[in-house]
C-alpha cells in the first residue's frame, strides 16, 4: 500500500471516437517519484489515453484526478501548469530559433526563468539560436522534450519520447527521467522500445483494444518482452 497521495487517479475512464471504442473502463493510480510504462501494440489506445490524462480531450464517462483536482474545465488551466506533455510529432513554428521557442513556452507557463538550463539539459546548448527547420527529427525529439520539462512539471506525460534519438540521446533521455523522479515528479511513457523502459520503469501497465490487460510492478518482470507478448497476442 503506498503511503503518498497519487499524483494521478485515472478512474473508470473509457472514450469513444468516431463510433470506434478506444479506451474502456481504464483505471490505476500514478505517485509521486515514480514512472509508468505504457506499452502495447499500435492502435491499442496508449495515445488517447495520454491526451485524456493530460486535458486535451475529456473522457465520455469517468474521470482523471491530478493532485487532488478533477480534470475538468474549470480546473484544466490551474492543472496543465504542473503537466509537461510531448505527445504526437513535435510541430514548432518555422523560422524561430530553439531558444526563442523554449522562451515562449516559459511565458505561457508563466514562467520567468532562463531556458538556458533545459536546453543543457537535453544537450542543445549549442543550437540555441539555430533555426528549428534545420533540426534533425532527434534534436527535435530533445526540444520537445525540453518545453514538456522547462516548467517543472509534477507529471510527465511523454508518447515515443525516444523516437528518432540516437544511443547518446537515449541515454540521456534515461538520465533525465531518473532526475524527474528523484525531484518527485510522477512520469507516465509510453514506447515501442522495451529495454529502454525495463530501465526507467517502476510499473508497467499493458494495454491493448483500449483495455488494461495487465499491470505490475517491473521488479516482478523477469523478461519484458515475454510479458508484452503474453498479454497482446489475442
Amino acid at each position: 500500500m503506498k503511503s503518498l497521495s497519487a499524483t494521478l487517479y485515472c478512474n473508470r475512464v473509457s472514450k469513444t471516437i468516431s463510433g470506434k471504442p478506444v479506451l474502456n473502463d481504464i483505471s490505476f493510480s500514478a505517485y509521486p517519484g515514480e514512472t509508468i510504462a505504457l506499452i502495447g501494440p499500435n492502435g491499442a489506445g496508449k495515445t488517447t489515453l495520454l491526451k485524456t490524462l493530460g486535458g486535451l480531450i475529456a473522457p465520455d464517462r469517468g474521470e482523471v484526478n491530478v493532485l487532488g483536482r478533477i480534470m475538468n474545465p474549470e480546473n484544466r488551466d490551474m492543472l496543465l501548469s504542473q503537466i509537461g506533455m510531448l505527445i504526437g510529432i513535435p510541430v514548432f513554428e518555422r523560422g524561430m530559433s530553439v531558444q526563442a521557442i523554449l522562451r515562449r513556452h516559459l511565458a505561457f507557463m508563466r514562467c520567468d526563468w532562463s531556458p538556458d538550463n533545459t536546453l543543457e539539459r537535453v544537450g542543445l546548448t549549442s543550437m540555441g539560436d539555430l533555426p528549428v527547420d534545420i533540426l534533425s527529427m532527434g534534436n527535435r525529439m530533445r526540444l520537445a522534450l525540453a518545453t514538456a520539462l522547462a516548467h517543472h512539471p509534477t507529471l510527465l506525460l511523454l508518447d515515443e519520447p525516444m523516437n528518432g534519438l540516437d544511443p547518446t540521446g537515449m541515454k540521456l533521455f534515461r538520465r533525465i527521467i531518473r532526475e524527474e523522479n528523484e525531484r518527485g515528479a510522477t512520469v507516465i511513457v509510453s514506447a515501442h522500445m522495451l529495454a529502454q523502459l525495463e530501465a526507467i520503469g517502476d510499473q508497467v501497465i499493458v494495454i491493448n483494444h483500449g483495455s488494461i490487460k495487465a499491470q505490475n510492478a517491473m521488479n516482478d518482470i523477469s523478461d519484458l518482452e515475454s510479458y508484452y507478448f503474453r498479454h497482446t497476442q489475442n
